[in-house]
């Protein structure tokens, strides 16, 4: 109620509003063996390399040198995780006696990039006056500036403003409270408040030291399984974001213009030529989304299509405009070429070279230095682009499947290519965005322990194009999405009992890219899966280092999840290990002849996800407490029993089921959180005391010295004037 000037407010709320952006979650009640068709989620270039070498390689003859490999990779799996898919640690910034104080409360939630300027964010210290010139401007020409936060509630006080900290307990978490001054207007004046009686600063969610094992047990107890589905140009002559960026191709006909376009998927998955513009500022894929556009290329005659369809030669024919309407052009510099081999494993080629023409080879039927993943980066110094780079991979495409390809584009500003990180939130984690993952890593000098961040999350295994489970085939975990992913594994009947009683010794890698390329096998050829599931084979070295799969052991990685999605690489305390129980090697699998059955069978992966609520109850932050990843154990039955008599080599699809799972932790409710109680001595002036103290710091109370010379004085005083 308000009341009258000089009255008194006993009792006023203040309230705090955090912006978190939020989703409607369409949930699906689906079981793990409840799902009765693969799911097909896009494919992303996958973080890790396979270290299994092939058994042949493709050869080529190609300009520049740039051939494709003659010998297979022979690196061990200890090499399987290559830097480029992790980023760099600034081990100057790693201190590990500090722990983070994060503020719940962020004004300024459109930074999602740590130490680089986010375009059309005005708030992003990180930008400068000079970025800001070139962000997008309003009809009237003020910047279009992006949502900072919501406007927050006020409660007007006769008073000057303030503002009050709140300090979370648990973690030392910060949120504050904004005591807004009234107007000058009468009704304002009259009916303001002059004092706030109410002993808490609002109600809060507190951060929960450790969820643990147990917590997350609860959690999931409580909370039933569920699976989600998851412009023209301006007159200036200067680029803004959102214009289309301005590019000319060399064709036999001269110079045509146009603005970049990248393909992309349509409904059924088949590139869709220049589907996607690319606009100044603006990454593609966004942050949410998955790391690269991914697409089929089909073909029905590979011959004819080699040269024409999967060649990323036309690159050197590219050339990229400074300015939207100027005659400054930079060519495409390609910085690296790596090649992916049919077994999942990559190798690097040649940089600054030439990017061969694919070649059909009749005898073997195969297009070698197919396209398999263009990256594009675009430097640029406030309104310009001074710079165009491009990482490409290639591969070799194979008559019996579409080939899938990748493309990605990042603006980086000239001096921040490798300090740019994204991030998922600020400070928690909105939903549907990656999952902030990495490896632990130690610097030997120092021993100083930090976080090796994987560029794409923590990832999942997802079906090929196909259908079938591939080592290339991995999707980031999203926060907040309950997801079931499946793929298929073909068996011989002959194939699923060697399997079963471990006799086989193939990498599943390896067997997959036989069987797809139509090698020519024998019938119980088959995948091992006694040491590594294949499940964990599909990851790629994420949970195992050392030697061959046959006989190394799942102890050699340890990893993390950010806890906020926001935390640096830098404060290893800010990041949540795996809890218990860790992956180990699995049960032993049992074969039933009588029934052609394989029991015990690994059949799966379960993500599992504690997640607390951290600030104020209007809308508080979310965050990751614990988490770990369960074997999956079932049975695979070969059906067609007669029919395996009459053709050893008939196979069956058998499933792999991958799921996640996010549970809210058991929390207390939001509890009331006081204000600190009030300093024994009032803040007083720092002149006040002159000359007698001087050094005494703005704000602070005086010395105990000082205020004992000071009550003596006037006590003096007080007497004498008694006595006279």
């Amino acid at each position: 109620m308000l009341m009258p000037l000089q009255s008194v407010c006993s009792h006023a709320k203040v309230s705090l509003l955090l912006m978190l952006a939020s989703t409607s979650f369409k949930q699906l009640s689906a079981q793990n063996d409840s799902i009765d068709s693969p799911t097909t989620a896009p494919t992303v270039t996958s973080i890790f390399n396979s270290s299994a070498p092939p058994t042949r390689t493709p050869t080529t003859s190609s300009p520049n040198n740039t051939a494709s490999p003659t010998s297979s990779p022979t690196a061990s799996l200890a090499d399987s995780l290559p830097s480029t898919n992790l980023y760099s640690i600034n081990w100057d910034q790693v201190d590990m006696n500090t722990v983070r104080k994060v503020d719940v409360v962020q004004t300024c939630l459109c930074d999602m990039t740590m130490d680089a300027c986010d375009v059309n964010c005005c708030c992003d210290p990180d930008c400068e006056d000079q970025d800001r010139e070139y962000f997008a401007s309003n009809p009237d020409g003020s910047l279009a500036c992006l949502a900072e936060s919501p406007p927050a509630p006020e409660l007007q006080f006769c008073s000057s403003e303030s503002m009050r900290p709140v300090a979370l307990p648990s973690s030392g978490s910060l949120a504050v409270v904004f005591a807004k001054k009234a107007d000058e207007l009468f009704i304002s004046r009259s009916l303001c408040i002059v004092r706030d009686n109410n002993p808490e600063l609002g109600r809060f969610f507190l951060d929960p030291v450790d969820g643990g094992d147990a917590a997350l047990d609860t959690a999931l107890e409580q909370n039933a399984a569920s699976f989600l589905t998851p412009q023209e140009y301006e007159s200036s002559s200067q680029y803004q974001a959102g214009n289309p960026i301005r590019v000319r191709y060399n064709t036999s006909a001269g110079w045509r213009m146009s603005t970049l376009r990248l393909p992309a998927g349509a409904w059924s998955g088949v590139c869709s030529e220049s589907a996607t513009q690319v606009v100044f500022g603006q990454n593609v894929p966004a942050a949410a989304e998955a790391s690269h556009l991914s697409c089929l290329v089909p073909t029905t005659n590979l011959q004819a299509d080699c040269a024409r369809l999967f060649s990323g030669s036309s690159i050197h024919q590219l050339q990229v405009g400074e300015y939207v309407t100027s005659s400054i052009f930079h060519g495409v510099n390609v910085t690296s070429i790596e090649y992916v081999h049919w077994n999942g494993a990559s190798q690097t080629l040649l940089a600054n070279a030439t990017v061969p023409t694919p070649t059909y080879d009749a005898a073997t039927g195969e297009c070698r230095d197919a396209l398999h993943t263009l990256e594009y980066t675009l430097m640029y110094r406030s309104d310009r682009i001074v710079e165009a780079k491009a990482s490409v991979k290639l591969t070799t495409a194979i008559r019996t499947r579409a080939l899938e390809q990748h493309y990605q584009v990042r603006f980086v500003k000239e001096g921040e290519e490798g300090a740019a990180r994204p991030t998922s939130g600020r400070p928690g984690y909105y939903p549907n965005f990656p999952l902030l993952a990495g490896l632990l890593e130690e610097e030997p000098v120092t021993l100083k322990q930090a976080i090796g961040r994987l560029v794409d999350g923590l990832p999942i295994p997802v079906a090929r194009s196909d259908g079938r489970c591939g080592v290339n085939s991995l999707s980031p975990v999203r926060f907040g999405m309950n997801t079931a992913h499946r793929c298929s594994v073909p068996l011989t009947k002959s194939g699923l009992e060697q399997f079963c009683e471990g006799r086989a010794t193939t990498t599943y890698n390896v067997y997959i890219n036989l069987v797809t390329n139509g090698a020519s096998l024998e019938a119980d050829t088959a995948p091992t899966g006694v040491f590594f599931p294949i499940s964990v084979q599909l990851l790629g070295g994420l949970f195992h280092e050392g030697g061959e799969v046959v006989s190394a052991g799942l102890s050699g990685r340890r990893v993390y999840v950010a806890s906020w999605a926001d935390e640096r690489a830098e404060n290893k305390a800010g990041w949540a290990e795996m809890g218990a129980p860790q992956l180990s090697e699995p049960e032993a699998m049992t074969w039933d002849p009588a029934t052609s059955t394989c029991n015990n069978v690994v059949a799966g992966l379960a993500y599992e996800f504690l997640t607390a609520r951290v600030g104020p109850v209007e809308n508080p932050q979310h965050k990751v407490v614990d988490w770990r990843i369960k074997y999956v154990y079932g049975y695979w039955r070969f059906m067609d029993q007669r029919g395996a008599l009459v053709d050893p080599f008939k196979m069956q699809e058998f499933w792999l089921n991958h799921t996640v799972q996010f549970v809210p932790m058991d929390q207390p409710g939001p509890k009331g959180v006081m204000p600190p109680a009030p300093p024994l001595f009032p803040k007083l002036s720092q002149d006040l005391f002159y000359p007698f103290s001087t050094s005494n710091a703005h704000g602070k109370p005086p010395s105990f010295i000082v205020l004992i010379f000071v009550c003596l004085v006037v006590s003096s005083t007080f007497v004498a004037s008694r006595v006279t």
